[in-house]
């Protein structure tokens, strides 16, 4: 076995357990989601009494894209079926929540017969799914899909599912930044804001179909010097993001601590 050839059996094991990992997370933000709801712990759902929890929709969602994520990598051809169904009903699925809830009609059914009282909550539509959660899942959707595919077919499209899943990172390391930064996105709209779980779980399942996207995944006839480039790349991207950010949220602050002290001096 070649040097190269070896490099790269390397890599992709390193890239199986680093899906199997997410793919666990992934599922058990989803589980914790869930039974937070049935049990009335929404600490579970919201890591937060005074933020939004995960809807139950999103935290079943979770559960089938982490178990299909799983058995793509274990059994790839006998649940070729099985994980192709779970995302093209899933796309569907967020699909039409996406575009119901940012019209603001919100159907029970997506409470999944658990019992969710507004009246025990401090948010508005608790229990539903937010649009841009509901974009997130068919981001992933298309990049797992996609991923299905040949590696031939896959250069002629260009890696698309590669950079889905990069999308994907970075739209949900944008979520949870906002989170750590105390300026959660949507938080005071009409629109329905991400939870932080769901932010979380996005994130994991990004690093899931990054890896199970990499345009080398599994291919020996590419050098393991194309991975460094690529790991550049994102490392890149995921600096920009920290410094758009943090330049955002002095800019918030700046702009508060502004108005307030016009406030102040008008009084």
């Amino acid at each position: 076995m070649s040097k190269q050839q070896s490099g790269n059996d390397s890599l992709s094991r390193k890239f199986r357990l680093t899906i199997y990992i997410s793919a666990f997370f992934v599922t058990i933000f989803g589980v914790l989601a869930l039974a937070g709801w049935f049990f009335r712990l929404p600490l579970l759902a919201s890591y937060d009494s005074s933020k939004i929890p995960m809807a139950p929709s999103a935290a079943f969602l979770f559960i089938l894209y982490g178990i299909s994520i799983y058995l793509r990598v274990q059994q790839p051809k006998q649940t070729r079926h099985f994980d192709t169904v779970v995302h093209t009903v899933g796309m569907f699925f967020a699909l039409v929540l996406g575009v119901i809830n940012y019209s603001e009609i919100f159907l029970q059914l997506e409470h999944l017969g658990i019992d969710v009282s507004p009246e025990n909550q401090d948010y508005t539509h608790p229990g539903h799914m937010s649009p841009l959660t509901a974009f997130c899942f068919i981001v992933s959707s298309f990049s797992f899909l996609l991923s299905r595919l040949s590696l031939r077919l896959k250069r002629r499209l260009g890696n698309i599912d590669w950079l889905l899943s990069l999308l994907l990172l970075i739209i949900s390391f944008v979520l949870v930044m906002a989170y750590v930064l105390g300026v959660p996105l949507l938080y005071g709209t009409s629109v329905i804001p991400p939870s932080l779980p769901t932010s979380i779980a996005f994130f994991a399942m990004g690093v899931a179909l990054f890896a199970l996207s990499w345009p080398s995944f599994g291919d020996e006839t590419v050098p393991v010097r194309s991975t460094r480039l690529l790991v550049g790349v994102f490392l890149f991207l995921t600096a920009g993001i920290l410094t758009a950010g943090s330049l955002i949220y002095r800019s918030y602050t700046n702009y508060y601590r502004t108005q307030i002290e016009q406030e102040l001096s008008s009084i």
